[in-house]
């Protein structure tokens, strides 16, 4: 069984002691409650109700009968206490006999009504006399009827009284007694859950002790370094798995200590090797160093001879992008001027075209000229005409004869306009026909130069494609000796990291002998400390 089921069933056997205890005194409280209840109920309140009773016979009726008779006390007021008595006897003697009884008790409440009766005549009869005023009759009834039959129910109500206080003591009594029980049957009930709770514990004390004994001493020997016993047996609780953990602890650093003696030996060897092959690789270190400087004095000297070459072709460079700009120049104004050529033989046709057609248009003027003369000349031969026939129509024709010269003079005017119009043409024609002969040559002038500057444009561009490529090739050439000087200054940064990277490593290689000595060391402290376990 697990300690922790041992441990819940002796708090469960605690709790359920607790519970029934407490639930015994519970029905204890209930039962005095009951008990208090039922003396209050049943004795207590029907005492005061015997007492009222009583009251209301020897105050309300008999003082009232002779506080009447003597004349103390008014008629009207003595009826209406009478009213009060008898209605208050008939109340609280109600709630007296809905009350719980003994046999005795109701024996003697069924004797009091029967004499309850009487007086409840004679107290209608003193009242009716009160009430009459007749006070012969309330005489007689005081002193003849009025004793007789109130004393004997005070009596049954006083032995009533008596009897509640006898039964309410009994009860108390009863009460007592079964708290005494209670009491008796919760300390022995105490008892025995005490002996079984204390024979539970010494039982788990007794094997708790065991087992941390064991536990205990089982460690004590791990601790000391001998790993060479066996485990104890262990109980199935929870301490007996906090032994079995140990012991699986012990085989684990058992184990862990003979990986760690192996492992001391071959360190050992290692630090051997290491502090030997330290010592070679520092030797080796010492010839790198060596070349690495070689290496730089020649690199540092290559990087001189690279950036005076660079310098010279950058001289170079700068001279051919001087030239391709002067032939790129030239190509444009070349092309500049082929194009005026261009241009100017365009013009020069469209004024040969515009003189040819001005000398087409001056043949056609000279046409009209000559029409122009033909009409001039019939219009004189029509004007000589006119006046012939005018001259023959005598004072008659006068006036035709001066409109007829009038059409003469303008005919010979016209006529002598057409002459100078045709020499103008003729000019005309002269001109234009030795302009448009000039206009021609310079047309055929103009693209014979229009040809030669399309050869020198040509090549001019020829040229300029040349010392374009010349200028690429120079310049890569430029870029190339930039790089290489690049590169031969990385080659030279490179050459010192390696130097210093070798000046570390010696220093590495060096921290590595010491290193090895110290492992050497701690080598034999390791061994010196495993050699204290027993395996």
């Amino acid at each position: 069984m697990s300690l922790r089921l041992r441990l819940i069933i002796m708090s469960a056997l605690g709790i359920i002691a607790m519970l029934i205890t407490s639930l015994i005194g519970l029905y204890g409280i209930y039962q005095a409650n009951q008990t208090i209840n039922s003396i209050y109920q049943d004795r207590v309140v029907p005492l005061r109700d015997l007492k009222n009773v009583a009251d209301f016979y020897a105050v309300n009726i008999v003082d009232t009968s002779h506080k009447v008779r003597n004349g103390s006390l008014s008629a009207e007021k003595g009826a209406s206490l009478i009213n009060e008595a008898e209605a208050g006897i008939t109340r609280d003697w109600g709630h007296y006999m809905a009350s719980s009884m003994v046999e005795k008790e109701s024996k003697l409440a069924n004797e009091n009504e029967q004499l309850m009766k009487r007086a409840s005549q004679i107290s209608n009869k003193l009242k009716q006399a009160i009430k009459n005023k007749d006070t012969a009759a309330l005489d007689q009834l005081v002193i003849r009827e009025m004793y007789p039959a109130i004393e004997p129910v005070s009596d049954k109500i006083s032995e009533l009284i008596t009897l509640q206080l006898d039964v309410a003591k009994q009860d108390h009594e009863a009460s007592e007694q079964a708290y005494l029980a209670t009491r008796a049957f919760n300390i022995v009930l105490l008892v025995v859950i005490a002996l079984i709770l204390i024979t539970i514990s010494a039982w788990l004390i007794r094997d708790i002790s065991h087992a941390v004994r064991s536990t205990t001493q089982f460690a004590d020997v791990i601790a000391s370094g001998d790993l060479s016993k066996d485990k104890p047996s262990a109980s199935k609780d929870e301490l007996g798995t906090l032994l079995n953990k140990l012991g699986e602890m012990q085989k684990s650093l058992r184990s862990a200590v003979q990986e760690i003696a192996k492992s001391s030996t071959a360190i050992g060897s290692a630090s051997s090797e290491l502090s030997q092959g330290s010592k070679q690789t520092s030797a080796a270190i010492d010839l790198q160093n060596q070349a690495s400087a070689s290496l730089a004095s020649s690199v540092e000297e290559m990087t001189v001879s690279v950036s005076i070459i660079t310098d010279n072709s950058e001289d170079v460079s700068s001279s051919t992008d001087i030239a391709l700009a002067t032939t790129h120049t030239s190509g444009q104004v070349i092309q500049a001027t082929q194009a005026a050529l261009s241009q100017m033989s365009c013009t020069i046709g469209t004024a040969t075209q515009r003189i040819l057609q001005l000398q087409d248009r001056s043949n056609a003027v000279g046409q009209i000229a000559r029409v122009i003369r033909d009409i001039a000349d019939q219009t004189n031969l029509l004007a000589l005409n006119a006046a012939i026939e005018a001259a023959r129509a005598g004072d008659m024709g006068r006036g035709f004869a001066v409109v007829a010269d009038e059409v003469r003079k303008l005919a010979e005017r016209t006529t002598q306009s057409t002459l100078e119009i045709n020499e103008t043409i003729n000019a005309i024609q002269t001109g234009t026909t030795e302009a448009a002969t000039i206009m021609n040559q310079a047309l055929s002038e103009v693209q014979i130069g229009v040809q030669h500057a399309g050869d020198a444009a040509a090549s001019v561009q020829s040229s300029h494609n040349a010392a374009r490529s010349v200028h690429t090739a120079i310049h890569a050439i430029v870029d190339s000796l930039r790089e290489q000087r690049q590169v031969c200054n990385l080659i030279s940064q490179n050459i010192e990291r390696i130097a210093q990277a070798s000046e570390e490593n010696n220093l590495a290689v060096h921290a590595n002998v010491n290193t090895a000595f110290e492992l050497d060391q701690q080598v034999l402290t390791l061994q010196t400390v495993v050699a204290r376990f027993n395996l």
